[in-house]
């Protein structure tokens, strides 16, 4: 896959956005359990220096400027990046925004210069290992890369990634843990939590009770993929940390 044609599906993609979601970082979304989790792994992020790749619409991006963070983004798709720059403008947090447009490959971007470097849904675009020996590169003494990914095996989105999954044109290679493992070896430290066993089915659920439901099974998930640690393969996203 190119990088022009991830590049065109992504700012189609973000062109459809609305310019100021109404969605919080913080709102009840199926995917919320996750992405708490791996903001829990970054601990106190004022005046911490963060590369966030693929920063979407922004809403996480402006999270971390809120919590006192500065951030530098980097995206293929120039959408993204104005969305990204324009709510942080709007909450009057530009000046701490730093926007780099390009492949995460291939961006210039300075050795040693980050103390957390972040990515949510976004490895399956990218050569795995190149990005985390890159990663390694970028971050300064004990940083740490911390990425929220879909998985490769559960039976349910094997199904949906084949038939209706719209990245399906894009051909992405969905994560293994056993790649999470040879990752590891550039790191002094790792480790990774998995979701999403057998909540997906809550998928189609709109209640306003969504994530204390999520939240109950999630830890039935935990207690059951404890036991039998095979059944982490089967998962849907995985978050993992590394500390260089």
């Amino acid at each position: 896959m190119t990088d022009d044609r991830v590049a065109d599906y992504y700012n189609a993609y973000w062109a459809d956005s609305d310019l100021f979601p109404q969605k919080t970082v913080q709102e009840r979304s199926f995917k919320q359990i996750a992405i708490d989790y791996a903001h829990s792994l970054m601990g106190d992020v004022r005046n911490k220096h963060i590369l966030e790749i693929g920063p979407g619409q922004g809403l996480e991006t402006l999270y971390f400027l809120k919590q006192g963070a500065r951030v530098c983004v980097v995206d293929i798709s120039g959408t993204s990046l104005r969305l990204s720059r324009a709510l942080a403008e709007a909450h009057g947090l530009g000046g701490s925004l730093e926007i780099r447009e390009g492949d995460a490959l291939k961006v210039r971007l300075a050795d040693s210069e980050f103390d957390i470097i972040y990515a949510n849904q976004v490895l399956m675009h990218l050569d795995y290992m190149g990005f985390i020996r890159r990663c390694r590169h970028l971050l300064k003494d004990g940083g740490k890369a911390i990425f929220v990914e879909p998985l490769r095996y559960n039976p349910c989105m094997v199904l949906y990634r084949s038939l209706l999954s719209p990245y399906k044109n894009l051909k992405p290679r969905y994560v293994t843990l056993s790649d999470l493992y040879v990752g590891a070896t550039e790191y002094s430290r790792f480790r990774h939590q998995e979701f999403y066993l057998f909540s997906l089915v809550l998928w189609f659920y709109k209640g306003k009770r969504l994530l204390p439901w999520l939240r109950r099974l999630h830890r039935l998930e935990s207690l059951l993929i404890d036991t039998v640690p095979l059944l982490r393969n089967l998962c849907w996203f995985t978050v993992v940390e590394y500390t260089k």
